[in-house]
């Protein structure tokens, strides 16, 4: 059994020294995640929400050796500078879905960090995919437009945009307009 510490070898990882990437230790990385996570996800996510230590770790404490392997660090000399998570879930019947999410802080940007963690999630992900080979699958980033920086990385690996949603972003809930429901629907409590 692999330790926790123990530096991963991905392929890809760039020449600097200190960096190595290992997995999850949920005795101790969860406020570093939390860290990271908050110092990342601002910089381009405009309905970005802090994540705490305790949310980090009710959401992704490892229920199975395979849930372990999904999530990813990244350290330069001891200190984490980036982590990732993914998986494969169920959408319906007969649908699997992987995806994945990563983040870095801006200092580490550009260093090459991020396409060896992307082809972990990817050979992660196919390993998972192996249980539930007679079934569909697809590969799910999702990422808002507005973070420029990680549509960039992943059109670089050759992601392209198959889908897109929007979402309504309002400062507050004064001014909505009343739109009368049709006749015969009512809202009850």
């Amino acid at each position: 059994h692999m330790s926790l510490d123990q530096p991963l070898s991905l392929p890809g990882t760039p020449d600097i020294p200190g960096l190595h990437y290992r997995r999850l230790d949920p005795g101790r990385d969860f406020p570093a995640m939390s860290r990271v996570h908050n110092l990342a996800a601002c910089i381009d996510n405009p309905q970005f929400q802090p994540q705490s230590a305790e949310a980090l770790a009710r959401e992704l404490t490892p229920g199975s050796p395979e849930q372990a392997g999904g999530v990813l660090i990244a350290e330069m000399n001891g200190k984490m500078v980036a982590w990732g998570n993914c998986g494969l879930y169920r959408q319906r019947a007969n649908l699997w879905v992987g995806y994945h999410e990563f983040f870095i802080l801006p200092e580490w940007r550009g260093q090459g960090i991020e396409l060896p963690a992307l082809n972990y999630f990817e050979a992660h992900i196919s390993e998972l995919r192996q249980a539930c080979p007679a079934e569909e699958a697809i590969y799910k980033i999702f990422v808002n437009e507005s973070d420029t920086y990680w549509v960039g990385q992943l059109e670089s690996a050759g992601y392209t945009c198959m889908a897109a949603h929007a979402n309504m972003v309002r400062p507050n809930l004064e001014d909505i307009p009343d739109h009368p429901l049709p006749p015969g629907i009512q809202i009850r409590p």
